[in-house]
């Protein structure tokens, strides 16, 4: 995944944890480029592949994408 900033990301953490949530799932492009900070023109060309960024309160943000898009 690409580098979101630490401030957004304990900002982020910190709005999880006040609404109390344990997992965050971006799949909207707009919200996973937020969270990614990774614009895969693929999600916009072909709305039905969907990528997910994957935002644990504890824990490493991850991805889920098309195989093409892994790099």
């Amino acid at each position: 995944m690409g580098n979101l900033s630490p401030i957004n990301m304990v900002d982020l953490k910190h709005g999880m944890a006040a609404k109390g949530l344990d997992v965050l799932v971006a799949v909207s492009p707009e919200n996973f480029f937020y969270i990614a900070d990774v614009l895969l023109l693929s999600q916009k060309i072909i709305p039905t592949r969907l990528c997910f960024a994957i935002v644990p309160r504890d824990g490493q943000p991850a991805a889920i994408v098309c195989h093409c898009e892994e790099k």
